[in-house]
């Protein structure tokens, strides 16, 4: 008979393991919204499509909220795992989130200039692309219509 590792650990113990987790998605919450307004703050987005991105993505991150909550609290609601989850994103907001928003912009410039670059490369090797496949399509056509 193997035993549980939690039955050696006091309530007191375990809760505080608890808020531990809470505390981490908190962190990770930060961390997802620093990446959308990075990625919000790139795309020159209409007033409805900012107002559906930002639904979309709050629906979201609710969703996986509440997804964690109901897998690490087996479904019961405890004061100290939404203030894990306000003080893990409380501090992942006055301690990280001003360097990784600035890095995450950095990244998303870069990465969108290394995006025009391919796009570009592409587009002067589409024309050979396009005229490749459709000799390959002709030649298969021809010889299915044998």
């Amino acid at each position: 008979m193997t035993m549980n590792n939690t039955y050696f650990i006091s309530p007191a113990g375990y809760q505080f393991f608890l808020f531990a987790k809470a505390l981490l998605l908190g962190f990770v919450l930060g961390f997802l919204l620093d990446f959308y307004r990075s990625l919000k703050a790139l795309i020159n987005m209409s007033f409805r499509a900012t107002f559906f991105a930002d639904l979309f993505f709050w629906i979201a991150v609710s969703a996986i909220s509440v997804s964690v909550l109901l897998v690490i609290l087996w479904g019961e609601i405890h004061f100290y795992a939404y203030a894990g989850i306000t003080c893990g994103f409380l501090v992942y907001h006055f301690l990280l989130s001003r360097y990784l928003l600035i890095f995450w912009r950095r990244a998303f410039h870069h990465g969108g200039n290394l995006g025009k670059f391919l796009v570009k490369g592409f587009d002067r090797f589409s024309g050979s692309f396009k005229s490749a496949g459709q000799a390959i399509f002709n030649m298969l056509r021809r010889n299915n219509d044998v």
